[in-house]
């Protein structure tokens, strides 16, 4: 069987299996199926491709895992972690996938089978605003807060972002984050619990969008003079953004 007729068998089965998510592009056989199974209880077709085919490479594998762990699919996890690979597949990347979506079981699933980058994980759960998760890397040893509080920012979680400034960050962290919150509730969140006052020139002048009006607002509130130089470029780039 070629590469090509094996991989198109390959996810045919996955989409037996129950697959939701498949993205296998037919005139591209050099393209590395996505291992996908929603339905953990029928795996058989999958099994039995993987153990009759060595032809699997580590990248298949690898990318196997890390949509599993996307899913929550514990059972397709410990299925693709039974099978001998060409090199070590990368548990840490598949742990920070699951955490970012929030998949408790399968966290603990990689965790209890070598992944052990927990800062990776804080900012992956983080990033989709899993406050349970968070506090589980943290208890396991994460210590990354300004990191995982930049990640934060973006999922527009005040649980999160409470728990993460319960810790001591650096306001070098506060100012990147700043330049991420999607929300005026996110920067006026950020603006209370920032030890000291936030850089608003640095945020106005790197960001675009409908929030630096605000954060021109809330400088102003704050008593922060808005440099005479970045107000022109704001005002340039309004102008330039108009005519286009």
């Amino acid at each position: 069987m070629n590469e090509y007729s094996l991989y198109r068998q390959f996810n045919e089965a996955m989409s037996a299996c129950g697959s939701t998510y498949s993205t296998f592009v037919f005139d591209d056989p050099m393209r590395p199926s996505e291992i996908i199974c929603t339905r953990p209880t029928d795996l058989e077709a999958t099994e039995s491709l993987l153990t009759e085919n060595p032809q699997f490479c580590h990248c298949e594998f690898q990318l196997g895992l890390e949509i599993a762990a996307k899913k929550g699919s514990c059972a397709l996890i410990e299925l693709i972690l039974s099978k001998p690979t060409d090199e070590p597949i990368d548990l840490n990347s598949a742990m920070m996938v699951a955490c970012n979506f929030g998949h408790t079981d399968a966290v603990n699933l990689l965790c209890s089978s070598g992944a052990n980058k927990y800062n990776w994980g804080l900012c992956g759960a983080c990033y989709g605003g899993h406050l349970a998760v968070a506090q589980d890397m943290i208890t396991r040893g994460a210590t990354n807060f300004g990191q995982a509080l930049v990640s934060a920012c973006s999922s527009n979680s005040i649980s999160v972002i409470d728990l993460l400034t319960s810790h001591t960050i650096d306001m070098t962290y506060y100012n990147k984050a700043l330049l991420e919150c999607s929300s005026e509730q996110m920067i006026d969140l950020l603006i209370t619990k920032a030890p000291s006052t936030l850089d608003f020139n640095s945020a106005i002048i790197n960001r675009n969008g409908s929030l630096i009006d605000y954060l021109i607002k809330k400088a102003s509130v704050a008593n922060v003079e808005i440099d005479v130089d970045v107000y022109i470029r704001y005002k340039l780039r309004n102008i330039c953004a108009s005519v286009i």
